[in-house]
């Protein structure tokens, strides 16, 4: 989901980098029928005001939906670890779903600072 987030929103553009992204070499996270729609002058226009963020919209629905789904299986897995103490049964919950919901939150400042190396996109974002 948040590759295909990541596409719509306009972070994912081989053009932008065509020493890196060749034919021979493509983007493995590029969809192109999903980057189209985050060009300029289509529906989800990366630099329009607000059609910028119609994708962002739908991204935070899905995650919240994951995140409910999530803390339903993190309690249940939880449950069948058979902790000993009350203690050690909300620890473990609390890491289940601190490393699933930080992962959602900030996949995308890593892929630009990490993968993309674009320091401009990386501060337009914090």
């Amino acid at each position: 989901i948040m590759i295909l987030s990541l596409n719509l929103q306009g972070y994912i553009r081989p053009k932008s980098d065509p020493t890196r992204w060749t034919d021979e070499h493509p983007h493995p996270f590029h969809y192109p029928f999903l980057s189209i729609l985050a060009e300029e002058g289509n529906i989800f226009d990366a630099a329009s005001q607000w059609r910028c963020m119609i994708p962002v919209v739908l991204h935070v629905i899905c995650i919240m939906t994951l995140n409910a789904i999530y803390r339903k299986i993190a309690e249940e897995l939880t449950e069948w670890e058979n902790h000993e103490t009350e203690n050690e049964f909300v620890n473990s919950l609390i890491l289940k779903r601190f490393l699933f919901e930080a992962f959602d939150c900030y996949v995308a400042l890593f892929y630009l600072a990490f993968y993309e190396r674009d320091v401009g996109r990386l501060r337009l974002e914090l």
